[in-house]
């Protein structure tokens, strides 16, 4: 009987672990600091206006208004008596008429009127028993009677009678039914005649009709206003559970019994003292507490801990309109957590760069990790089993994420055969039997020293299995003799070597991604048709470097590459492309899928993103959605039986159904947060977000508004729009900037509209709209226009007169302008010679300068063909060798694609700079051949020492560390050398020697990349 009791203590323990890593999975906590503008952490309150503002009250900084784009303070001013009473303006409350009720330490209560900015404050006379009690503030809370009732530190709590703008006050008597303490953490209601206030010692039911207190003690046998007595705050659900906060945790309350519950957590242990307690959307209790943030169910009544992403206590918690939660952390800041409505991701701790990943027969996951273990996740019962501890423990070499090579592939044969490759290993495992087999070349094959670098895996048809590798094009494996057939590669002229990727389609026809094309294997003619980007041919591929290959459910071939998503139409033979500038995130495409709706689903470099195919609709997800990143692995994109996805990355597996992705359908307020005239901020008559109406002079001849969406779940994803209307009615995106920017408009009156987005791009239906009115200048008024009228009519009358004398003249100025052109004829004539001098010398410097290239300041091609002429025959008389030296800068194509052709063209003028420094020697010419390659015509130099040069310039490189983070041969800046050395012959040419090199420069490209190849040619 114990044995069974501690079985089922062990599996309710794990199904409490199971639901709490569970629970904390579906969220995400971003932390708001002083770089967001928040000045202080010890937040007392969290309130949301009308409006969509958010008011923090801090104990030292007054009060912070955030926007979600900007921080407004409200602080004390010595010198200001009619604004904020007191610095510590913790605690808030929104009352009647549009105010904001604010408590302070020390300063009384003030009345924020929002729509005006005007302080009314309620401070304690001594003298005056209609005075608010205390001017320390602990607690507000508006009846539905629109009472405000006011609790303080150590005076009881006050009733506001606004109609006399006094106050009745409640205090701790014992000889009456009254207060049991007078220091009141909380005030809620219990029904419209009741409230629950929560003291220092119990809580109190107050009937406001009769004025009468009934106390209940949480811990009777204590006398001490400390512990389970000490209530901080109190939560009347909308079931109508009652939840206590003490100092000792939450308990429950069941009036009827007069009986007090403690709430335990799923570890038991105490959760400290209890700062905050609120009810969320759903009906889940979030409470804020000095050991952390905890949330319950209100069925099971099980404390859970939410992890936060920095351990500390916790003061506030405080749900908004669009359902984010926020809490404060005095240590940390601000914490905004919202639930992930998106995707979810699959935790454990196994999961270190799960590379691979696909589907098996029964719809559940199957992963092969870069330890090469393989993992199973169990999609019905979410659960990770190990299935094979490292298939390649023994002989798989240390693993680095940075080289390709290390990624392990996998692909199924059949429902039991799994086919998995590392490196230069290669086996098949019955998943029924656990049996492994290594897949090995015989030493006497012709193919076998190819065999390895594995990059992908396809069965075929025919019982066979396609094996794409980094170099040497694809093995055949037969399944009927077990055994290799042939390199496709070499027999059928693959476009490229470099396989990255082999595609079956449900017509059985095999497709090829490689370093440069796509391919098509045809099994009649046993040739493989290519598709290559020329940057010619018209409805070409887009991009060489084939990533990913998909079949739609409509048949259509799908191909993913570095420069976007094409779509082929078999018909025409030609490819329709998606982009970045259609709305893709990334034109990086890692793999491709399709969901039941018809969606594509596609990882780029920068997420995730669904592409509706028929109205061509593009929505991009990164980690706001719940993305563990935004990198993702090669073809790791695997769809299970119920139109589930799941696709790996680095930092572990993210899953997510279409059926279940909600877009964020709050629709924010938008607001208007600054006005600035010259580029300066001026204060108008009522605060900015109230403001209706703007009169502007006419010498207001340039200003600017600022404006906001009230939605804090990413408001840096909040688009906007705007128009001013009696100027231009269009609507004018401006994406995520929210301001615009006005100059010299004509006096008249205008409307200024505003409309924005939430964060998952949802229009708002609520615009911003002011009246604008600017004055008309007076050198436009109608007066003004007639005087100009009466003005021209004058000096049209006196300018015909001018004609008139002007014609009297004309002759004697022909004549003084003829003797004066005889006069500058003989000064011109003296000075030509003078100027043909100038511009001898001109032409000598624009030679000069047509020999040199604009961008990187070497010489360039014109002067690199007219030289190497010139130094063959130079050498060829004298003798002596001469060496010509090409590089090729590596993969620049993708570099120009990722970081842009500005940056492209700093980093070839610091290639140029290195090669300028190392071939300083007289004789030498270092010339920009074209694009990204370069020349060195190495004068009086022979093979070895040409490799010399080219050594020290790839040493250079190294030095300079230039980022290339899409480079396919490392992650920095690299060039391919090739060098031909020779002494010249009468058969020697330009032609010849460039030739050389040129070959010299292909074969370390094929060799890997960043070599150096020497060719020479001895007489």
């Amino acid at each position: 009987m114990l044995l069974f009791q501690r079985l089922l203590l062990t599996f309710t323990f794990s199904l409490l672990i199971s639901a709490f890593f569970t629970k904390a999975s579906e969220y995400k906590a971003d932390l708001l600091t002083e770089e967001d503008g928040f000045t202080s952490f010890e937040v007392y309150s969290i309130v949301q206006d009308r409006q969509g503002f958010l008011w923090f009250g801090t104990s030292e900084h007054g009060l912070m208004r955030y926007d979600g784009n900007k921080v407004t303070h409200i602080e004390y001013d010595m010198s200001n008596p009619s604004g904020l009473s007191h610095t510590s303006a913790g605690n808030l409350s929104l009352g009647q008429s549009n105010s904001l009720w604010i408590g302070t330490w020390g300063g009384g209560a003030n009345r924020y009127q929002l729509d005006t900015g005007v302080f009314e404050h309620f401070q304690h006379n001594p003298n005056k028993s209609t005075s608010i009690s205390s001017n320390r503030i602990q607690s507000f809370y508006q009846d539905i009677n629109d009472i405000m009732w006011i609790g303080t530190y150590a005076d009881g709590f006050n009733q506001y009678q606004s109609q006399s703008n006094n106050f009745k006050r409640f205090k701790h008597d014992p000889k009456k039914n009254s207060l049991s303490n007078n220091r009141v953490w909380g005030i809620t209601a219990a029904s419209d005649d009741e409230l629950w206030i929560a003291t220092s010692y119990g809580i109190n039911l107050f009937d406001k009709k009769t004025q009468v207190f009934t106390h209940f003690l949480p811990d009777t046998n204590s006398q001490s206003a400390t512990g389970k007595n000490e209530v901080r705050h109190v939560l009347k659900t909308k079931q109508g559970q009652l939840y206590i906060g003490t100092a000792a945790g939450v308990l429950s309350f069941n009036k009827s019994y007069q009986e007090f519950t403690l709430l335990e957590s799923h570890q038991n242990t105490p959760i400290g003292k209890v700062y905050s307690l609120i009810e969320d959307r759903f009906g889940v209790v979030w409470v804020g507490t000095d050991t952390g943030l905890y949330q319950f169910e209100q069925q099971e009544q099980i404390i859970e801990a939410v992890p936060l992403p920095k351990k500390g206590g916790v003061r506030i918690v405080f749900e908004d309109n669009s359902g984010a939660i926020w809490v404060t952390s005095p240590l940390h800041g601000i914490y905004k957590i919202y639930k992930k409505r998106k995707f979810m991701a699959v935790n454990d701790v196994r999961l270190k760069s799960p590379n691979s990943v696909l589907t098996d027969e029964n719809g559940d996951l199957i992963i092969v990790t870069a330890a090469s273990e393989i993992l199973k996740w169990n999609t019905s019962t979410q659960k990770l089993e190990t299935v094979i501890n490292k298939v390649f423990s023994s002989s798989i070499d240390s693993i680095s994420m940075s080289r390709s090579a290390d990624i392990p592939i996998i692909a199924k044969d059949s429902d039991d055969i799994l086919w998995v490759a590392q490196q230069s290993r290669l086996i098949q495992l019955n998943m029924r039997t656990g049996v492994i087999s290594n897949v090995e070349y015989q030493k006497s094959h012709p193919d076998h020293d190819l065999f390895g670098e594995f990059r992908a895996l396809a069965k075929a048809p025919n019982e066979q299995m396609w094996i794409g590798t980094y170099k040497a094009g694809i093995h055949v494996y037969d399944n009927a003799s077990n055994s290799f057939i042939a390199n496709r590669q070499d027999l059928h002229s693959l476009s490229h070597p470099e396989v990255n990727v082999i595609y079956r389609d449900r017509n059985d026809r095999m497709w090829v991604g490689t370093g440069k094309g796509l391919n098509l294997w045809h099994e009649k003619t046993k040739e493989f048709e290519h598709f290559l980007d020329d940057n010619q041919t018209s409805g070409r591929i887009l991009g060489n470097i084939i990533l990913a290959i998909f079949q739609s459910e409509d048949g259509t071939i799908w191909v993913g590459t570095e420069k976007g998503l094409n779509k082929f139409n078999e018909t025409t033979g030609t490819f329709h492309t998606i982009t970045s500038k259609d709305g893709l995130a990334s034109n990086l495409i890692r793999a491709i899928n399709e969901a039941d709706n018809g969606y594509l689903w596609v990882t780029t470099s920068k997420g995730i993103s669904s592409v509706d195919t028929i109205t061509s609709i593009i929505k991009n997800y990164d980690p706001h959605d719940g993305l563990l990143g935004v990198q993702y692995y090669p073809n790791s994109l695997s769809k299970t039986n119920d139109d589930s996805f799941y696709f790996s990355g680095p930092r572990g597996i993210n899953f997510f159904n279409p059926k279940k992705i909600k877009d964020n359908e709050y629709r924010p307020n938008v607001v208007l947060t600054g006005f600035s005239k010259m580029g300066k901020e001026v204060t108008l008559a009522v605060p900015f977000s109230y403001v209706k109406n703007i009169q502007l002079s006419y010498l207001d001849n340039a200003f600017s508004f600022e404006f906001a969406a009230l939605d804090y779940n990413a408001p840096e994803r909040n688009k906007y729009a705007y128009r001013l209307l009696g100027f231009n009615n269009d609507w004018l995106d401006i994406n995520q900037r929210n301001s615009a920017f006005y100059t010299n408009l004509a006096g008249g009156d205008y409307i200024f509209q505003v409309k924005a987005t939430n964060s998952d791009g949802v229009w708002s239906d609520k615009f911003l709209t002011i009246n604008l009115t600017i004055s008309t200048a007076p050198w436009r008024a109608w007066w003004a226009l007639l005087s100009y009228v009466i003005l021209v009519v004058l000096l049209i009358m006196y300018f015909i007169r001018l004609h008139t004398l002007k014609q009297q003249r004309v002759i004697k100025q022909q004549q003084q302008f003829v003797k004066a052109l005889e006069q500058q004829v003989a000064e011109k004539t003296s000075s030509l010679s003078k100027q043909t001098l100038q511009l001898r010398i001109a032409n000598k410097e624009l030679e000069a300068l047509s020999f040199k290239d604009g961008l990187t300041g070497l010489f360039n091609r014109r002067y690199f063909d007219s030289t190497l002429s010139k130094e063959i025959n130079r050498h060829r008389r004298h003798n002596k060798p001469l060496s010509l030296l090409m590089c090729d800068v590596d993969y620049f194509k993708l570099y120009n694609d990722h970081y842009g052709h500005v940056e492209g063209d700093k980093c070839l003028k610091l290639v140029a700079q290195s090669i300028k420094e190392i071939t300083a020697r007289e004789g030498d010419s270092g010339c920009r051949y074209g694009g990204e390659e370069f020349a060195l015509i190495l004068a009086q130099t022979n093979s070895s020492q040409a490799e010399l040069i080219a050594k020290h310039i790839q040493t250079a490189l190294e030095k300079l560390s230039i980022l290339h983070e899409t480079s396919l041969s490392g992650g920095y800046i690299s060039m391919s050398y090739g060098v031909f050395s020779s002494v010249p012959t009468k058969n020697c040419s330009p032609e010849m020697f460039i030739s050389k090199a040129d070959e010299a420069l292909y074969k370390s490209k094929d060799n890997g990349r960043n070599k150096i190849t020497i060719l020479c040619l001895t007489t």
